[in-house]
């Protein structure tokens, strides 16, 4: 009888490359991040790793498209809006 266990190891190798999102997951404290700390801010964003955790909990950040428009395109600044 053969050994299946060490059989299915072999033909599923664990890959050692993870995405960046995988390492923002792992180091998020259990999917909190500094989302609290961002939310206490007057900032009107969210920091790029948050942004990405904030998927998980079912909602994003966008972009406030009309406020954009109306500081006019020489503007460099992007607006967005906060889920509160």
């Amino acid at each position: 009888m053969t050994d299946v266990t060490s059989s299915h190891a072999e033909a599923n190798p664990v890959s050692a490359k993870r995405s960046g999102v995988e390492g923002i997951k792992e180091n998020s404290r259990a999917l909190r991040g500094t989302i609290a700390q961002d939310l206490q801010q007057e900032t009107d964003h969210f920091s790029d790793a948050d942004k990405n955790l904030l998927k998980f909990h079912g909602t994003y950040q966008q972009e406030d498209r009309d406020a954009g428009s109306q500081a006019g395109r020489a503007s460099s600044c992007t607006a967005y809006s906060k889920p509160t």
